[in-house]
């Protein structure tokens, strides 16, 4: 049973030795020894500062981020990692037969 993640952040304040900031890359993975993030969505700064992942399968995960600017040959910010677990659901107990009979032969 798969499950959904917002994802929220707050953009940095642009410095003035600093490009404009093009987009946040969001990004996905597996948690494990050697993640294999795969680009999920840009999400320009004009863009609410949110993204949802969906279809995730109980596990671990990590979630990144990275800044990147408008430059001719873009400069990416140091990735951010937040790592989140989808929990198993807990399922309840099936229902009890009903309509049972004893007869005797």
């Amino acid at each position: 049973m798969s499950q959904s993640a917002k994802v929220s952040w707050q953009l940095p304040t642009v410095g003035a030795t600093q490009a404009p900031i093009a987009y946040v890359d969001v990004q996905i993975a597996v948690a494990g020894a050697s993640p294999s993030f795969s680009s999920f969505s840009h999400v320009t700064p004009d863009q609410a500062q949110t993204e949802t992942v969906t279809e995730l399968e109980p596990g671990d995960w990590i979630v990144r981020l990275i800044v990147v600017d408008t430059q001719k040959s873009p400069k990416s910010s140091t990735p951010v990692d937040t790592p989140f677990n989808v929990p198993v659901p807990a399922l309840e107990a099936p229902s009890p037969v009903t309509n049972v009979s004893v007869s005797l032969v």
